[in-house]
């Protein structure tokens, strides 16, 4: 009797030993991950996994998934899940795993659990959504960043996705109420709220609403003076309202950050300070920033859209050293770019531009009412 009784103490014993080592192993593979030392994870994971619970298994296939190996990061966190079958974010984590290596089905079945087991989670439904979008699944995205946007503590993202759904979608003026929903929802120190005002303006001024969108780009230019591409926008609000002496500043403002280097990406040589329509056509109008000094080099570009970013053609003033030879107010002469067809004009410009009058030659030019000079292949 007593034997048995001292077995029973010494099974117990090693019972509590095991559970406490498996806490032990737990809480030291987190603090490791905290603390960012992913690839100590993954060394003793190589080694041994005796011992281990769901969340030594979960913190293993977090390292694995901080270090961008997927396929390893899928092993661990299913073996998590395969203890531990409500483990939220276990379930969450697998699905970006799988979203990363395409398995996008797969993806949102994970994405689908994970929520199941915290219904709570708007990062969740948005990153569900996110995925939706990507596979343009447009009608499942709204309804999952909705959901998103209810939640009690809701993600920024799912805010300023759904507008970008319902332009998916071409549902423009959905997309616009969808922005300024979101503007009275989102912190206004918040980057997700200065996105949406930009892009508040750029359908704006698509409407030819200026007034509306003068105000937001000017809240937005108060709140990131450094962003220069709102300053290239706000002058297209002056122009399109025919108030050239209003867009002398900004156009002073983008040549000295220019000057400085301080313009990057669409803005590294030209800015876009005018957009109207020609039939079904958009037409941008740019300016470059270097004077140009070569044959041929253009100063003012008038881009012939189809679609969103497709160019047609395009026409444009170039340089003539020809004209500042013969002493001349005149540097420019107007032509067009169309595949391998060089078309040149009789207009002439010099340094001081009219706008309308310019604005007015390329449309004669686009309507057949300006013929060409010259044409070279």
């Amino acid at each position: 009797m007593q034997a048995k009784f001292l077995t029973a103490i010494l099974l117990l014993a090693s019972v509590s030993f095991s559970v406490f080592g498996q806490v032990d192993i737990a809480s030291r593979l987190k603090r490791q991950y905290e603390n960012k030392k992913y690839d100590s994870i993954i060394a003793e994971s190589a080694s041994k996994t005796e011992g281990y619970t769901a969340l030594s298994f979960y913190y293993t296939g977090m390292a694995y998934y901080m270090k961008n190996d997927d396929d390893n990061s899928l092993v661990y966190l299913n073996k998590a899940i395969a203890m531990e079958p409500d483990m939220a974010s276990a379930y969450y984590y697998r699905a970006m795993s799988l979203t990363y290596i395409e398995e996008y089905l797969e993806a949102i079945k994970s994405f689908q659990n994970a929520i199941a087991a915290d219904t709570a989670n708007s990062g969740y439904y948005t990153s569900l959504g996110d995925l939706y979008f990507k596979i343009e699944d447009y009608d499942d995205a709204l309804k999952t960043f909705s959901a998103a946007i209810h939640k009690k503590q809701p993600e920024d993202r799912a805010f300023t996705m759904i507008p970008q759904v319902y332009a998916a979608k071409n549902e423009m003026d959905k997309a616009l109420q969808a922005y300024y929903f979101a503007l009275q929802k989102l912190a206004v120190s918040s980057a997700s709220y200065k996105t949406a005002l930009y892009n508040i303006a750029q359908l704006e001024i698509l409407n030819k609403n200026f007034i509306k969108a003068e105000s937001v780009l000017k809240e937005f230019i108060k709140s990131e003076p450094a962003d220069y591409s709102a300053d290239a926008k706000l002058m297209q609000v002056y122009y399109g309202q025919k108030k050239y002496d209003s867009a002398k500043p900004l156009r002073d403002t983008l040549y000295y950050a220019y000057r400085k280097g301080r313009l990057r990406k669409t803005l590294k040589d030209r800015f876009c300070y005018d957009q109207f329509t020609w039939k079904d056509k958009r037409i941008e109008a740019y300016e470059k920033f270097e004077t140009p000094r070569n044959n041929g080099d253009a100063k003012l570009i008038f881009y012939v859209m189809s679609g969103t970013d497709h160019i047609d053609f395009k026409i444009q003033t170039e340089y003539d050293p020809l004209l500042v030879e013969l002493g001349t107010n005149m540097k420019y002469v107007l032509c067009k770019d169309q595949g391998d067809i060089h078309e040149s004009y009789k207009k002439q410009l010099g340094d001081l531009v009219n706008y309308d009058d310019l604005k007015q030659s390329v449309l004669d030019v686009l309507d057949g009412k300006m013929k060409p000079v010259s044409e070279n292949h």
